[in-house]
């Protein structure tokens, strides 16, 4: 069997398996060999269209069935003046979107298989490579698994569809990866956003998300997010001071970008996650304080406080948040923009005021404010 064959055979029996667990939510059991990259051997006709029909039903599953179905008010796509009331697989909430993939998804989900490859080799794989004076098989698999996790930072997620089926392969991954192997998934903003916690150091690509050709779905999509990060939640409890601090210090860059992008874009409709991310970190706060001065407890008052400052930092959007409530709220009724009513309707039913002022008085304890 020719090297071509046998990456067919495996694409065959095996990597579109993987793919299909994968798409569905499931943790895949790891591959023992790689398949290349654009080389046009490697994949089938056959497996291509698999493929090519399993990432648009995966990305619709999860846009129907997983967020849609829920009734929201959303700003009309073709009258920004007007709100309506939809679910996602209404006409009305697209406007004139379509999702469109190209090549980038498939190389997607070959670089998920190849950087989830096992770093050992069978006994009979390293007596046959030596017998043939190859090169090592396990540094063979490193040198192959780090040009893998560079063409997987270097994907240029250009359309609509490549960025969410991205989106959707990274989520059962996740827990698995290494942080070296987590960094490379995070040029694309979704990732930034739903996990922020390992989301690294630049917001620059979080202005995607306000394109035309998916802002009609961030209803939907963001209103997931406080979901997500409740899940990561119970990890950060369990972390180390490091790991705890640092998300907190990417949250505060995070959304407060999110907030500017908002506002510039006139959506402050999207703005509503960040009052429920709020609320669930609000309540978790008692049991995060002991934490934190559990962690803590060794280190002088001096570096104590500059964590307790980090976490204090990470609560100052919610006094933004609160401003631009109270900027809608003064303008006439007549007047309102419709993203200002659906943001004045979340602001009352989730009580933003009583939400923020929870938020001053956690910053000030936090910062040992007196008086």
């Amino acid at each position: 069997m020719t090297g071509a064959e046998a990456h067919q055979t495996r694409a065959s029996r095996l990597f579109v398996p993987f793919c299909r667990s994968l798409l569905t939510g499931r943790r895949p059991g790891p591959p023992t060999e790689r398949i290349p990259v654009r080389e046009p051997d490697a994949l089938t006709a056959e497996a291509i269209r698999a493929l090519q029909d399993m990432i648009g039903k995966s990305v619709g599953r999860w846009l129907f069935a997983g967020l849609g179905w829920r009734r929201r008010s959303i700003v009309d796509p073709d009258d920004d003046e007007e709100v309506i009331t939809a679910r996602l697989w209404d006409a009305s909430a697209w406007g004139a979107l379509q999702l469109h993939y190209t090549a980038v998804s498939v190389d997607t989900l070959l670089l998920a298989w190849n950087t989830s490859v096992r770093k050992t080799t069978s006994q009979t794989q390293q007596k046959h490579r030596k017998k043939r004076n190859q090169e090592d098989p396990l540094q063979r698999r490193m040198r192959l698994l780090g040009q893998d996790v560079a063409a997987l930072r270097r994907l240029v997620l250009s359309t609509n569809g490549d960025l969410l089926l991205h989106h959707l392969i990274l989520r059962p991954m996740l827990p698995n990866l290494s942080a070296e192997h987590r960094s490379a998934w995070f040029q694309n903003p979704l990732n930034q956003m739903a996990f922020f916690d390992v989301a690294g150091e630049s917001d620059d690509a979080l202005e995607r998300l306000m394109k035309p050709d998916l802002l009609p779905l961030m209803p939907w999509i963001a209103a997931e997010w406080p979901a997500l990060w409740r899940l990561r939640a119970g990890d950060l409890l369990r972390a180390s001071v490091g790991p705890f601090l640092e998300a907190k210090r990417r949250q505060a860059r995070l959304w407060a970008r999110w907030i500017t992008l908002a506002e510039d874009a006139e959506r402050i409709d999207l703005l509503v996650p960040l009052m429920v991310g709020y609320i669930d970190q609000l309540r978790r706060a008692r049991g995060e304080q002991q934490r934190l001065q559990a962690m803590t407890r060794q280190l002088r008052l001096s570096e104590r406080q500059e964590h307790r400052d980090v976490w204090a930092a990470a609560l100052e959007p919610l006094q933004t948040l609160r401003a631009i409530g109270a900027r809608a709220l003064g303008r006439h009724p007549i007047d309102r923009l419709a993203v200002e009513k659906i943001y004045l309707a979340a602001a009352a039913e989730l009580d933003l005021n009583d939400l923020a002022m929870r938020g001053v008085a956690l910053t000030k304890q936090l910062r040992g404010d007196i008086g």
